[in-house]
């Protein structure tokens, strides 16, 4: 299906499912005949969706009413309800309040008592609201049965609030029940921009924001767990290991560094708590984690200059409460991986049928005379012309014909087979993760902690990963104009765990053997084959220690100014420790001569920042203005020893405790030193609350670079218009808030080795004969691998964004658009050198990429009812790029005649980069089909046969070169797209599920071809093959010949649909859990990883022909 119509096909889905919203309107209408009043507030409140609010001891319920309007607002319903009746009312912007007409003013001011209930729409209580008396500083906070008491003026306004519901403000009566509505609206929250906060209206830039609370129940193990569906144009990796790390990319590729295995110069920049965070995602609790904002274009990117090109990910830790009362969480999962999508390999006869279909594929003519063929089932006569000269057991001698070794021969006959499967892996791996967490606020001090212990097996035997992870977060306001605080964090990994090799899976024969003759004894080639290993080894003879200790901290200060100015003060240290040991035993069959082997490696990270802020907020009448003005300095420390000895005698039985007993020992360092600076203006217009601009400037340098380009400004600038308020409009009011978006701006990558821009030393030994003595002399010398280049520089990209944001049926239904043009000049990009210049490459800049993309987001809640509510969210991107220059070397055009025409900048054919095409675009020998017996003629003009690989030849003059070669899609997803569908049914059961899908791209594999030329003495995981009796057109035969000098790949379709997470949890009811003193109790079960829908035929389309697991976790939640 093509792209348009993928396109067309989720729009038309997701529309599908807003139409069924239930709307409501703020007019209403309603009739009612003498009916009490209590019912008749029941009637208007599930009209309108207003609550109302009253003193149930001065407010008779029972007296009769009657009404009867057509389309007129609350107000007037509510009036012409109460004609005749002694009460008045008064609408807020979510209530009606009613109290009778002969209270005096004097009644009204006087103080009493005022007791009462603060629930949710479902009737239950509210733990922990917020009831203040309006325009004073008296209030109280609920307690576990939701309840409030506190002294004011009868009458008086109280203002209710709650995170995650809408503000309420009501009439204080003796007593009352305040009855809390969730907040729908979005446009109020506070959105982190970086250096600060932002109303989410009063936003300029392309900014996506996820509340952890909305995934907690889908039970997220890391920061890319919450991602991966979230956010339009944000691609996230699935996580295939035990420690959950995987890539992340904004808004598509920009750069030529990239590799399949090396994504890091894509990766976006990491904030935590307000710091640029250099360590690792998975260091993060995503437990700890209260919200995450992406910023994705240039004007909300700038204020972090050469480090924004790739986006920017902000991720905000949970604070004190506001209860004096400690809050206690504790959060435990306990988890099943599951093997998934493990490529199945030939086993028993399987197995040696495809061992015969390679020896017939690759000597037919022997094949054609039964060779190659089964002697069992011949006949006596058949069986002696088929023995020829050979003496023996017909089965030995037949299975030797299929090259099989003497172990192979003989476990066969012995009916031994080795489950190479259970071997290596194990079908359940357990997964463990417990937090527990105390947030509360003492005087004026507020205080979140937490200690986390995860422990992750792995379905490779012996592998894993486990670490220790604990946070402070702290804040005191000692005066009324100064505050202090601290956010730290610490974690401890254990990634020492030594598995079962993997690697050799799929090629291990199934009559291998495990031990020696003795059985106890690890046999380093199961087979005698040295291209099979034993993957037991590594556990039996090796021993690790992989430690890694850091520590991030950021201690802060903010003074509040007269005027609206405010300064603050930011100082992160980042400590890091690795203690790395290894120990290979000298008994390991594949010691060689090492005779044992030790490494010792010892590094220490030090990196600190210091952030210095003046902050101007002011708001003149219509003119609101917030500024920002940042001075930073940095600097990056790293000590790095590591030791090596070989040949231990006389023994290594202390391991890496006695690296002093090898004899052949090696000490090497690695030090880095770099520092960095910048000076940041930000300034934040608005007018009206309509017209909004932010520009910003950023000053950046950094020791990396060049001498001649230590230093780089980065500018941007940002225009808002919320026209849905201007008057002309005359909007209906189904239509709430609609706002445009014009953004320009540019920022840097410097994402590059720190000693880049010069020339590499590395030391070399050597030994000579001292001509006066004879000596043996062992001197030192200099290598120089890449030549410097003073006038590196950052990569820069600059920016164009244009978005519109949409919110309708009082929030129900809320949308963003965005269209963006990025272009990225000076790329950084090591060139390599002529080898008559002396140095093998240098760091430059060339070249330019342009990506240009759309994205959309879809939020609607569907259906809400007192038993069922549905939300669904939608995400999808478009994302193409090309590269629109390299390096500027020209070459001549000609026309079909030789004659020059003119010139053009010439293609970097070696490295496949084209000018106009992706970065990722397939270039390669087209595969016509396979060749059949009919047109073996003409095969053998190539050097082929039928069942080999058919290339396109455009030429026809047999032989293949560049010219023969065509684009042929790309490798990178044009289209992305993810969903999310969250349902609440009866109050407490709550159901999820997430999917994602990428569309538009080609991946190969190397066996597709068919062509390795160890195939008669490996095993190979199952595949399809051409045969003379089994003809197909896709897959050459075994041992398949292509033509000479060409090398080439099968491309398939990669797109795919993934069911990311599917959750399932349960909400114990207050009344059932207030007895214990509970205030929330949850159980959930989830399972990530649930399935996938492709035509991709190397199993799992993100993770090809390896285990990618399924896991399925079950836990609880509780707060005390």
């Amino acid at each position: 299906m093509n792209l348009k119509k993928h396109f067309a096909l989720l729009t038309l889905l997701f529309f599908s499912v807003v139409l069924s919203a239930q709307v409501k309107e703020k007019m209403i209408t309603i009739s009612f005949s003498k009916i009490p009043l209590s019912e008749a507030m029941a009637r208007i409140e599930k009209t309108s969706g207003y609550t109302f609010f009253y003193d149930a001891t001065q407010v008779d319920v029972k007296q009769a009413v009657s009404l009867n309007v057509k389309r007129v607002p609350v107000s007037k319903a509510v009036e012409e309800m109460l004609k005749g009746i002694d009460l008045s009312f008064e609408v807020t912007s979510t209530q009606i309040a009613l109290f009778p007409k002969k209270s005096s003013p004097a009644q009204t001011g006087k103080t009493t008592t005022i007791i009462g209930k603060v629930v949710d729409e479902n009737g239950e209580p509210i733990i922990g609201a917020n009831v203040l008396v309006t325009g004073t500083t008296t209030g109280v906070i609920t307690d576990i049965d939701g309840n409030y008491k506190l002294e004011a003026p009868f009458g008086a306004s109280l203002q209710v609030s709650y995170i995650g519901y809408t503000t309420q403000t009501v009439k204080a009566g003796q007593k009352s029940i305040i009855k809390m509505k969730e907040d729908s609206k979005t446009l109020e929250e506070v959105v982190v921009v970086g250096y600060g906060t932002m109303k989410k209206k009063d936003l300029t830039g392309a900014v996506a924001s996820l509340k952890a609370s909305d995934l907690e129940k889908e039970q997220p193990k890391t920061v890319q767990d919450m991602l991966r569906t979230g956010v339009a144009g944000l691609s996230v990796g699935i996580e295939t290991d035990t420690k959950g790390n995987s890539s992340m990319m904004v808004r598509g590729k920009n750069n030529l560094r990239a590799t399949d295995n090396d994504k890091s110069s894509l990766e976006p920049l990491i904030v935590l708590d307000g710091v640029i965070y250099s360590g690792q995602m998975t260091d993060i609790n995503p437990n700890d984690i209260e919200q995450i904002d992406v910023l994705k274009d240039a004007s909300s990117t700038a204020v972090y200059g050469a480090k924004a090109a790739n986006g920017v990910v902000l991720i905000t830790t949970k604070k004190g409460s506001n209860t004096k009362k400690p809050v206690i969480n504790f959060s435990g999962t306990w988890g099943l991986s599951l093997v998934n999508s493990l490529p199945e390999v030939y086993e028993g006869e399987d197995f040696i049928n495809f061992r015969r279909d390679v020896e017939v594929s690759k000597n037919p003519s022997k094949a054609a005379t039964g060779y190659f063929n089964n002697p069992a089932n011949m006949s006596n006569a058949d069986l002696a012309n088929w023995m020829g000269n050979d003496k023996g057991d017909p089965t030995s001698i037949w299975l030797t014909r299929l090259e099989f070794t003497n172990t192979e021969v003989n476990n066969y006959l012995a009916g031994r087979l080795v489950d190479w499967r259970d071997v290596i892996y194990q079908d359940v791996a357990l997964r463990q993760d417990y937090t527990v967490s105390v947030a509360g606020k003492k005087d004026e001090m507020s205080y979140y902690s937490s200690i986390n212990y995860l422990k992750n097996e792995s379905n490779v035997r012996g592998g894993g990963y486990s670490a220790i992870r604990a946070r402070i977060n702290l804040e005191n306001k000692i005066q009324s104009f100064l505050t202090y605080g601290v956010n730290a964090q610490f974690t401890s990994r254990d990634e020492g765990y030594i598995s079962n090799s993997s690697g050799n899976y799929n090629s291990l024969s199934p009559f291998g053997s495990l031990y020696e003759d003795d059985g106890v004894t690890l046999r380093q080639y199961p087979t005698g084959n040295n291209n099979q290993s034993n993957p037991l080894i590594a556990p039996a003879f090796q021993n690790k220690r992989n430690d890694i200790e850091n520590l991030n901290a950021a201690l802060y200060l903010k003074i509040t100014l007269p005027l609206g100015f405010s300064i603050q003060t930011t100082y992160s240290p980042r400590f890091e420790w690795t203690n790395y040991l290894f120990h290979k035993a000298a008994a390991s069959p594949d010691a060689g001569k090492q005779n044992g082997r030790v490494e010792r490696k010892h590094t220490k990270d030090f990196y600190w920042q210091w952030d210095n802020m003046l902050k101007w907020n002011k708001t003149f009448g219509k003119h609101a203005f917030d500024f920002t003005f940042l001075a930073n300095w940095e600097k990056f420390q790293r000590w790095q020893d590591e030791m090596t000895n070989e040949n231990f005698l006389p023994t290594d039985e202390l391991g890496y405790g006695g690296i002093g007993f090898g004899t052949t020992p090696n000490v090497s360092s690695d030090d880095i030193y770099r520092t960095g600076d910048a000076f940041m203006g930000r300034l934040h217009y608005v007018y009206d609350q309509r017209y909004l601009i932010t520009a910003t400037v950023r000053r950046d340098g950094y020791s990396a670079f060049g001498l001649a380009n230590p230093r780089a400004t980065f500018p941007a600038i940002a225009l808002g218009w919320v026209f849905s308020e201007e008057k002309f409009l005359h909007r209906p009011d189904w239509f709430e808030y609609g706002k445009l978006r014009l953004s320009w701006g540019k920022n840097g990558n410097r994402a590059v080795g720190t000693y880049a821009a010069f020339m590499q030393l590395s030391p070399r030994k050597y030994i000579y004969v001292d001509p006066s003595t004879g000596e043996l002399i062992t001197a030192n010398t200099f290598y120089a691998s890449t030549m410097a280049n003073p006038n590196l520089k950052w990569e820069s990209t600059t920016s164009w964004n244009a978005g519109m944001d949409l919110t309708f049926l009082q929030g129900r239904l809320s949308t963003s658009v965005d269209v963006y043009k990025k272009i990225t000049t000076d790329l950084l990009v090591s060139r390599e050198l002529p080898s008559l210049i002396g140095y093998s490459s240098v760091m430059s800049n060339i070249g330019e990429v342009q990506n240009t993309g759309v994205e959309l987001s879809l939020n609607s809640t569907n259906i809400r009812t007192d038993k069922f509510i549905w939300r669904t969210s939608l995400n999808l991107a478009y994302n193409k790029n090309k590269i629109t220059h390299l390096y500027g070397i020209m070459e001549d055009v000609k026309d079909a005649d030789g004659n020059v025409i003119g010139q053009r900048e010439a293609d970097d054919i070696k490295n496949k980069r084209f000018i106009g095409h992706d970065i990722d675009e397939i270039w390669d020998y087209k595969v016509v089909g396979i060749w059949q017996e009919e047109d073996r003629e003409e095969a053998a003009k190539y050097g082929q046969q039928p069942g080999d690989v058919h290339l396109l030849d455009k030429d026809m003059n047999y032989k293949y070169d560049n010219t023969d070669k065509e684009f042929q899609g790309t490798r990178m997803p044009r289209l992305r797209w993810s969903m999310r569908n969250d349902f609440t049914l009866f109050k407490n059961l709550n159901i999820s599920f997430n999917m994602y899908s990428y569309i538009g791209h080609k991946q190969s594999l190397a066996r597709f071809t068919n062509d390795n030329a160890l195939l008669n003495v490996t095993n190979q995981i199952k595949c399809d093959y051409w045969t003379p009796e089994n003809r197909n057109n896709e897959y050459p035969r075994l041992a398949n010949k292509k033509p000479a000098g060409v090398s080439y790949s099968i491309y398939k379709n990669a797109s795919f649909l993934r069911f990311d997470n599917i959750s399932i949890g349960y909400t114990f009811p207050k009344k059932l859990i207030e007895p214990l003193r509970i205030q929330n109790l949850n159980v959930n079960a989830t399972m990530k990883n649930a399935g996938y829908i492709s035509g991709w035929p190397g199993y799992d389309p993100e993770n090809s022909d390896k285990n990618t697991p399924r896991v399925i976790y079950f836990g609880i939640n509780l707060t005390l």
